[in-house]
């Protein structure tokens, strides 16, 4: 998948909870990827567990991308990206 043609659905605080955001949307069958959110700061990393992380979505399942990872946030640290 071109990481260009997607958009941003979430930022995540932390990997773990990033990590089961993209696997309940890969469950509902959306294709997810996760990159370390731009306002981090250099040299961080996914691997970090406070990390800021942003989940990237095809455009066409942003908004179905969007209720399940706000089920995710509401066990803790997302916030959704409205633009």
């Amino acid at each position: 998948m071109a990481t260009d043609n997607l958009v941003k659905a979430a930022t995540i605080e932390g990997t773990p909870i990033a990590e089961e955001a993209r696997s309940r949307l890969d469950a509902a069958g959306i294709t997810a990827t996760l990159q370390a959110s731009p306002d981090v700061g250099e040299g961080a990393a996914l691997g970090g567990t406070m990390s800021r992380v942003d989940i990237m979505v095809p455009p066409a399942d942003l908004e179905r991308a969007r209720g399940i990872i706000a089920q995710v946030g509401h066990e803790d640290g997302v916030q959704p990206d409205e633009k």
